[in-house]
């Protein structure tokens, strides 16, 4: 079961730098991509419904059908885009107390100016939303925080805030 879990994060990680060099070759302005993952990291939670929001647009949202039908989701993203992510709004269910608790982040001060290379993701424990943003490229053998999966690769917590 491990094994299989590991083959399918390398997996991942691989087939997103696939993708990444991809674009780096056919686009010339790109942004970041986005991830979520309930699977890992102890999240006990569903995702009944989310929006990333750009500057141009929305980016990503699961169908109205589906958060009208109360479906779960429990992972979730695309590849890099290229509209400037502005917001994040999540819903999610805890699923060992049943309570539901949503949160909307605003990402338009938090963010980089360059983009290239990275992956919004976010994880939930409990009531508490917490976002990132990874440098796929630039490994950091020392970084303790986000999904496990990102753990060998530079991140930065973008929600809550680390700045006092």
């Amino acid at each position: 079961m491990k094994k299989s879990k590991i083959f399918f994060n390398i997996l991942f990680i691989v087939g997103l730098i696939l993708f990444a060099a991809y674009e780096l070759v056919h686009m010339k302005t790109r942004s970041c991509g986005f991830h979520f993952d309930m699977n890992d990291d102890d999240q006990h939670a569903a995702i009944l419904d989310y929006r990333l929001d750009g500057w141009n647009a929305q980016i990503d949202a699961p169908s109205r059908k589906s958060v009208a039908n109360l479906e779960k989701s429990y992972a979730g993203g695309l590849g890099f885009q290229y509209d400037r992510p502005t917001s994040l709004y999540v819903k999610w269910q805890d699923e060992l107390t049943g309570a539901i608790y949503q949160d909307t982040v605003d990402l338009r001060w938090s963010l980089p100016y360059d983009l290239a290379g990275t992956d919004i993701y976010f994880l939930v424990k409990g009531s508490q939303l917490s976002v990132y943003l990874v440098y796929i490229y630039e490994e950091d053998s020392n970084n303790k925080i986000g999904a496990h999966m990102f753990r060998g690769f530079k991140n930065i917590q973008l929600y809550p805030s680390t700045n006092n």
